[in-house]
């Protein structure tokens, strides 16, 4: 468990570090780049009980008295938010805008 915490306060003073270094640099669209991964980095916990929920409505009491499933999101529900929330926000960030659907002010 202090391992995949670890690994995810790592990776969210990284983002933060690369999100500053792109400000200083005035290069603002790497910047919201970064910033976003590094929030999608910290609310990575708020995934893992929308995980939890799911589970719960989708299996019932077997997904509250599996042991494995249990020790799983103990050790490992860190990284799977956090997994979860970079797949989500890289398909967002790397998504092509489509013709006529731009927002113009």
């Amino acid at each position: 468990r202090y391992i995949s915490l670890g690994i995810q306060s790592f990776c969210l003073c990284a983002a933060f570090f690369l999100a500053v270094k792109h400000i200083l640099n005035r290069n603002i669209r790497c910047h919201r780049r970064w910033v976003s991964r590094a929030v999608a980095i910290a609310l990575s916990l708020v995934t893992l009980a929308f995980i939890e929920l799911i589970l719960v409505i989708v299996l019932g009491e077997q997904a509250q008295n599996n042991v494995n499933l249990i020790q799983f999101f103990h050790t490992y529900g860190n990284l799977l938010g956090m997994t979860v929330n970079m797949l989500v926000l890289e398909y967002f960030l790397n998504k092509k805008p489509q013709e006529g659907k731009a927002f113009n002010n």
